[in-house]
């Protein structure tokens, strides 16, 4: 197998973007798998365009295409792969309201095409369904958070248990006056 893969990264405080490709291919030298399993055609793509990451509100789109053959264990067909085509497409908009907050919602779209040999194609398209709307907070709320959420749980423990009892301390020892002068030990 020989899969030679492009990557393209821009990152810009405005814009970011990627793209990466990889092709494989995958020959057989044996006579009888070759002429049912060679394959030429295998790709993977995935564009991401990233615009106004850092700012108060940006989008990004994000495209994955592939085809993929798989191998099919019916060895009477004349071809022995499975082909699918598949391009998925989504979109985001997020909203950064302050310096440690990042809401985003989502939605996209799916391409999806199946060819089976001595079988017909079969494609659907659909809203994709699992681009829900994501809120994530930076490390410095979170630190935030943590310190308000221990101190909540003092401050819950020490309404809800009741305040533990103070021992008295020691009286002091009592010198008389004819002890005066003369040595003793005192023990703390």
């Amino acid at each position: 197998m020989l899969a030679p893969s492009l990557g393209i990264h821009v990152d810009h405080p405005k814009v970011r973007f990627d793209l990466d490709g990889t092709y494989e291919l995958r020959k057989y030298f044996d006579p009888d798998l070759a002429e049912r399993l060679d394959r030429f055609t295998d790709f993977n793509t995935r564009m991401k365009l990233d615009v106004l990451p850092r700012g108060v509100v940006g989008f990004r789109i994000v495209d994955n295409a592939v085809l993929r053959n798989r191998t099919s264990d019916n060895p009477f067909r004349p071809s022995s792969l499975l082909t699918q085509l598949r391009n998925d497409l989504s979109g985001y908009v997020t909203a950064r309201p302050g310096p440690d907050l990042d809401i985003e919602a989502g939605a996209g779209w799916a391409w999806h095409n199946y060819q089976v040999p001595g079988a017909d194609a079969r494609s659907s398209m659909s809203p994709a369904s699992n681009r829900p709307g994501n809120w994530s907070l930076k490390p410095s709320s979170s630190s935030v958070a943590s310190t308000f959420s221990s101190t909540l749980r003092r401050l819950t423990r020490s309404l809800t248990r009741p305040p533990p009892k103070k021992e008295s301390p020691p009286a002091p020892s009592k010198i008389t006056p004819s002890e005066i002068g003369k040595p003793h030990s005192t023990s703390i």
